[in-house]
């Protein structure tokens, strides 16, 4: 069983807040619901069965919109890297942190060049993450 994080200062946020009860129970099983690189896998029959929602995936990509990039057959969560493992996570040499990494290696979402420098190939939807 995968253990992650969570913000206990999300119950203060005004976004998290601003959400109806059904995008706040849809946001928390989508972190809960991703691998440990912030992908999951795209189902809207079983994300709607497990919170007896009925959203539809236009709904779902303009509320979080700024929190997901739909890429393939996957919903993408930048911020899930950065919350989990740290604005640094790029160079940790912690063994999680790199398994992840090479997740979004494998998912074409990072790319790493001949000095080993890694970067993101697609626009993060969210201005505010930075790698340090």
């Amino acid at each position: 069983m995968a253990k992650r994080f969570t913000d206990t200062e999300k119950w203060k946020d005004e976004w998290y807040l601003s959400l109806n009860n059904d995008y706040r129970q849809i946001w928390l099983w989508l972190l809960d619901n991703c691998n440990h690189g912030g992908f999951c896998k795209q189902s809207l029959k079983l994300m709607n069965m497990m919170n007896n929602t009925s959203i539809t995936k236009e709904e779902l990509l303009e509320v979080f919109k700024d929190r997901i990039v739909e890429y393939y057959d996957y919903w993408f969560i930048p911020k899930f890297m950065f919350f989990q493992y740290g604005n640094n996570f790029l160079t940790s040499n912690q063994k999680a942190v790199k398994s992840a990494i090479k997740v979004m290696i494998d998912f074409g979402i990072l790319q790493e060049d001949l000095n080993g420098e890694l970067t993101f190939t697609i626009p993060l939807p969210n201005p505010y993450l930075r790698v340090h």
